[in-house]
């Protein structure tokens, strides 16, 4: 369309300008509506005042103000309890500056029109708005509610620091239990030395007058040794302190030596013991005098808990390359629910008299267990239920010859096993170091570490053929640790055994995604890890 001279008609500036203040109210307005059903906080505040223009449904119930308190309202008046705190200032830098801010996990506290303030975590950002110069005209504000997050961290690090505060306070207790222990026993056993060098001086003065009462006092003596010896080995084997002395010895005559201890407990309550043993002698390599120990004890358990002119039975025999030991009795025999604790330290069943007159402190058995799994070994309790009599079988690998001479001559070697280099790792420290002993005497190369990163640190020198696992390991478990072996050392493939507690169908699957050949469970099967280490 022209004009008279042929001038095309155009929109004056002021036209135009009008225009685009039409199109920016409207997108304004679309954009208003758009925040109002925003599913997070939100807010429009305009001029350097900052007065509400816009908060959204969300925003309002996040902040505890309805749309009424808020709009035409600057910032200040709106939250007068949050003017001493840093917000006021980030705002007012934003609206001078025209920079955004994020601000992340920020505390605050809200009148909401309660009797206190109400404490909220929050993220907002902030944004400038800008006119058509460019000149900041106010603040778009996104506010979230990070408060049930935050409140959920919190405590989970309350609960873990309990727990470390837990752990310390038991590692604290049970070193204060070890060395009261170790301090009672050395108590106790002072008055005892003069009691039997008593005794031996009446012997000598041959004094039949009081050979009863000798007789009594020898026995209670001899029962009270027995107890502080075990409260000894019990505080040194919960600290670590044991050490064995294994030597080749035949097993008939530990058998003899422990039926020699428990004798005058047998004769003074008229029981009758009955030995079965292999009629090849079987020798077997460990502590013969912990071996003693074990039988004696479990021999003494049998004849407490057996009324007088019961029946015992002592089985020895030799099955799958251990020697096993089975103790049996016609006594009081053990209700379900307490078979389980038996070998639990100072457990006393329920069925005990308060006077307890039949038991003693709960030392013996769990020192059988113990001083078995030293060995390598296992110790069961089995009973059909109060007064049907008990049975506890204790297995211990077989073996007959000193490492010294086992190596000149080694078994693994012998039986088509070549030797090889063998990484054992397990943070208990006696299990760890019983197995590298017994590989060690049959031919193969081995370093046990007791700590997963110490492991990878000692693999990259020893660069192990085989690897065997402890699952429950401290700070990486025994999977992490078999696929990181297999990141690290894919160029010289190391074979991966897991030996642990855990049995399960779950758990074999479970090791078997994490790269292990074999999953064996503890206490371990000789013949199965030979087997292992052989394919």
């Amino acid at each position: 369309m022209s004009g008279p001279a042929g001038q095309t008609n155009r929109p004056s500036a002021a036209q135009a300008r009008a225009d685009v203040v039409r199109a920016r109210r409207t997108t304004e307005r679309e954009r208003d509506q758009l925040l109002m059903q925003a599913p997070v906080g939100t807010a429009i505040l305009l001029g350097p005042e900052l007065v509400f223009s816009l908060a959204n449904p969300s925003y309002c119930r996040l902040v505890g103000r309805s749309e009424a308190q808020l709009i035409g309202k600057p910032w200040v008046q709106a939250f007068p309890e949050l003017a001493d705190t840093e917000i006021p200032g980030i705002l007012h830098h934003v609206y001078i500056s025209g920079e955004p801010h994020i601000s992340t996990e920020t505390r605050v506290e809200l009148d909401v029109g309660e009797s206190a303030l109400q404490e909220l975590y929050v993220e907002f950002n902030l944004q400038a708005l800008h006119d058509l110069e460019g000149s900041v005209y106010g603040l778009m504000a996104v506010v979230v509610d990070i408060t049930t997050q935050v409140r959920a961290r919190q405590a989970m690090e309350r609960s873990q620091a309990e727990r470390e505060d837990l752990l310390l306070r038991a590692e604290s207790a049970a070193r204060a239990k070890d060395e009261f222990l170790a301090m009672l026993g050395h108590e106790l056993r002072n008055p005892l030395a003069p009691i039997v060098s008593a005794l031996h001086v009446m012997a000598a003065r041959g004094d039949s007058s009081t050979e009863r009462e000798q007789a009594v006092i020898r026995r209670q003596v001899s029962h009270l040794t027995r107890l502080v010896d075990d409260l000894l080995d019990i505080a040194r084997i919960t600290r670590g302190r044991v050490v064995l002395k294994p030597s080749s010895s035949e097993v008939a005559d530990i058998v003899q030596r422990a039926v020699e201890m428990v004798q005058p407990l047998l004769e003074e309550r008229r029981h009758r013991l009955h030995i079965r043993q292999p009629e090849v002698p079987l020798r077997w390599w460990g502590d013969a005098a912990r071996l003693v120990q074990v039988l004696s004890n479990l021999l003494t358990n049998a004849a407490r808990y057996t009324q007088p002119d019961g029946e015992i039975w002592l089985d020895v025999r030799q099955e799958a390359g251990e020697v096993r030991f089975e103790v049996r009795d016609t006594g009081a025999g053990i209700r379900p629910e307490v078979l389980p604790h038996v070998f639990d330290l100072f457990y006393q069943s329920h069925a005990r008299g308060a006077d307890r007159a039949e038991g003693g402190l709960g030392l013996g058995l769990a020192l059988v267990k113990n001083l078995v799994t030293l060995h390598g070994g296992t110790a069961e309790a089995h009973s059909d239920g109060p007064g049907r009599g008990s049975r506890f079988i204790v297995r211990l690998p077989l073996r007959s010859q000193a490492p010294g001479k086992a190596a000149a001559a080694p078994v693994a070697h012998a039986a088509g096993v070549r030797p090889r280099r063998v990484l054992i790792v397990d943070d208990n420290r006696d299990a760890a170091q019983l197995l590298a002993q017994i590989l060690r005497m049959e031919g193969h190369e081995t370093r046990e570490v007791f700590d997963p990163m110490e492991a990878l640190k000692v693999a990259e020198q020893l660069r192990p053929e085989v690897a065997i696992f402890d699952i429950g390991l401290p700070g990486m478990d025994g999977h992490e640790l078999a696929r990181e072996f297999q990141r690290r050392f894919h160029a010289a493939p190391c074979k991966l055994i897991a030996l642990t507690g855990y049995g399960q169908d779950s758990d074999h699957a479970r090791g078997a995604a994490a790269g292990f050949a074999c999953y064996l469970t503890k206490p371990v099967n000789l013949e199965a890890l030979r087997g292992a280490l052989g394919n």
